[in-house]
């Protein structure tokens, strides 16, 4: 992370988390024109309860998939490994443990975990987000669910502060304008990019601390 150290990286991090976190005034520089109304609510009423799993990596990396192209709204997009609580999970965290190790076949324990980036609301599916933080010692081996995820991607989080771009396409009919962060053929824009946006605003706080490992 820079010339910071990786372990001091990861426990400043942790400790960042537990503070107050920036929330809309970040998630909305990403979100998609239109989306962030002033009725915005992350978490309404009747949404259904999701979680996704941001890893981040010894080097320096991020985990991303690709939405396998089987017709759903979300077909074919980038995003973190996640979906919908289940019964069996005891809270979002829980949710979002699972559907990382279903969807890329990694298994992350909860003492990996360092905490949660504010929830968010998405329309489409009517589904409240919770982003979850967490951090694994090595590369794992990846495997991957074939019907849900067509491809895993590891992106620099380095690279993420020169790839801030612009999209726009047509979706039932209507023009959809979009901030996104683009690395060639790879686009990350919508819900994906608005906590993309806030994690790289934490990171920056943590950065700016003053001490660095060797």
């Amino acid at each position: 992370m820079n010339d910071m150290d990786f372990d001091l990286f990861i426990r400043r991090l942790q400790q960042r988390l537990l503070e107050p976190l920036p929330g809309l005034a970040v998630q909305s520089k990403l979100a998609p024109r239109g989306r962030i109304t002033s009725d915005y609510d992350p978490t309404p009423p009747g949404a259904r309860l999701s979680a996704v799993l941001l890893i981040i990596l010894p080097d320096k990396k991020m985990v991303f998939i690709r939405r396998a192209a089987n017709g759903s709204r979300h077909s074919g997009q980038i995003a973190f490994p996640g979906g919908i609580r289940e019964e069996e999970d005891k809270d979002l965290i829980a949710t979002a443990l699972r559907e990382t190790r279903e969807e890329i076949g990694v298994m992350i324990h909860r003492r990996n975990v360092l905490g949660v980036l504010s929830p968010l609301y998405i329309p489409v599916s009517h589904t409240s987000v919770l982003p979850v933080v967490a951090w694994i010692q090595k590369k794992p081996r990846f495997i991957q669910e074939t019907r849900e995820v067509e491809e895993i991607i590891l992106l620099p989080i380095e690279d993420f502060d020169d790839a801030e771009d612009k999209m726009e396409f047509i979706r039932d009919g209507q023009r959809i304008h979009a901030p996104c962060f683009r690395f060639g053929e790879v686009v990350v824009w919508g819900a994906t990019a608005m906590i993309t946006a806030e994690f790289l605003r934490i990171r920056s706080d943590v950065l700016q601390l003053p001490g660095k490992g060797v």
